[in-house]
């Protein structure tokens, strides 16, 4: 079930070189979306990219990125998904 938020991201800003996989965490990191601790030995996605000319990695709970791929589609910024959820189904994330 896709949230019913429009595709609206159209910032110009589009990665040129783009990589995400799931992978263990070797030390701690904090999700993105929610801002939880991914524990050493959990699983949790990591995104690497070429934006704008910076480059960047976001680390995403698997939590986060499950609800980010049910309810946003490919249609997301990394770091807003606590908003999109509020906008479009009228709930707090964390």
């Amino acid at each position: 079930m896709l949230c019913d938020c429009s595709c609206d991201i159209d910032d110009g800003v589009h990665a040129v070189c783009f990589s995400a996989k799931v992978v263990l965490a070797r030390k701690p990191h904090h999700c993105i979306e929610c801002g939880c601790e991914i524990p050493v030995g959990t699983k949790y996605e990591r995104a690497h990219g070429l934006w704008d000319g910076y480059w960047d990695t976001y680390h995403t709970c698997v939590t986060c990125a499950r609800i980010r791929s049910d309810f946003c589609g490919g249609c997301f910024v990394y770091g807003q998904l606590a908003s999109r959820v509020l906008d479009c189904l009228g709930v707090e994330l964390c």
